[in-house]
């Protein structure tokens, strides 16, 4: 690892590899920790500059689509480690997602291929306090409640996201306002 930096210490530091950048939050739903919900881990995986073709050094002013790798790991009653890798991270060169549980007697594929439908009918609406002061995101709220959609949201990313994974469908949003920023950021979420 080239390096790595945290969602708590947003420096890059150093750790002396060279081939890949690292991005995470160690943990993603601290503010639901004491609710015993599930929370999680989250890392996204850059490579070197030179290896994506680019100038510069590390993390800064990355784009999404240079990500090789992003790992999610939930720990609520069972641990499990979701992670995508992209066409440059895989031996047939195509995208790849799967899911991996621990078990008593190591980790076990339980997932091998996420699959997520195109229509859906769960909700995660992050930051609604950015519907008092932004009228689309009130309306796309609204739309959703109108048409029945299931609300599944419970304050932390890593649970909302992985009940799409798992469900196989949903929304997630996190819009914001003037008054309500959105906490979203792409290296570390």
């Amino acid at each position: 690892v080239y390096v790595a930096a945290s969602e708590e210490n947003p420096i890059e530091t150093s750790c002396g590899g060279r081939g890949y950048s690292v991005a995470f939050d160690p943990l993603d739903g601290s503010s639901i920790v004491d609710a015993n919900f599930a929370i999680g881990t989250i890392a996204g995986i850059w490579p070197d500059p030179a290896l994506a073709n680019r100038d510069g050094v590390g993390l800064l002013n990355r784009r999404g689509d240079e990500q090789v790798a992003a790992i999610m790991a939930q720990y609520g009653p069972r641990v499990t480690v979701a992670m995508a890798f992209n066409q440059s991270a895989t031996a047939n060169g195509e995208r790849h997602s799967l899911e991996l549980t621990m078990r008593s007697d190591g980790w076990a594929v339980t997932v091998p291929q996420f699959r997520i439908a195109e229509e859906a009918k769960t909700f995660a609406p992050g930051n609604l306090r950015a519907t008092a002061d932004n009228p689309e995101y009130m309306d796309l709220v609204q739309h959703w409640i109108q048409h029945k959609y299931t609300l599944r949201y419970s304050g932390g990313l890593v649970p909302d996201v992985y009940h799409i994974l798992i469900k196989g469908q949903g929304v997630l949003s996190n819009a914001s306002s003037v008054s309500a920023k959105a906490k979203l950021r792409l290296l570390f979420e």
